[in-house]
């Protein structure tokens, strides 16, 4: 199992589906990396990446599943509806999640992944 973190925070299970689906109506899962921008004014974000709050993280280390309903959102435009038709925002995906590989790690946007 591949997980995407933020620093040492899990962040969700590489692959868990969501009900995103990007700009060309490609589906968006766990670990897809993503760009983020605005159509007006013109305002790119950088890269991100789709997660969950599936885990709570520990400073030991451990993580454990939260109870209660899983929410999936873009990092960093969480309360943000990107798939509304009106919306500002706009994500188009770049990387698939099971193209990403153990360590890989995007530092200057927040995010890596780990098997462990």
């Amino acid at each position: 199992m591949m997980y995407v973190y933020s620093g040492k925070c899990r962040q969700g299970d590489c692959g868990d589906k969501t009900k995103f689906k990007d700009i060309s109506n490609k589906k968006l899962f766990v670990g897809d990396i993503v760009l983020a921008y605005t159509r007006n004014p013109k305002y790119v974000s950088g890269l991100t990446v789709v997660v969950s709050d599936k885990y709570t993280s520990y400073v030991g280390g451990e993580h454990r599943i939260k109870k209660g309903k899983i929410v999936y959102f873009v990092m960093g435009i969480k309360k943000i509806d990107f798939m509304k038709d009106d919306s500002e925002w706009i994500v188009q995906k770049v990387k698939d999640y099971d193209e990403v590989v153990d360590g890989e790690n995007w530092k200057e946007y927040g995010f890596s992944y780990k098997t462990k």
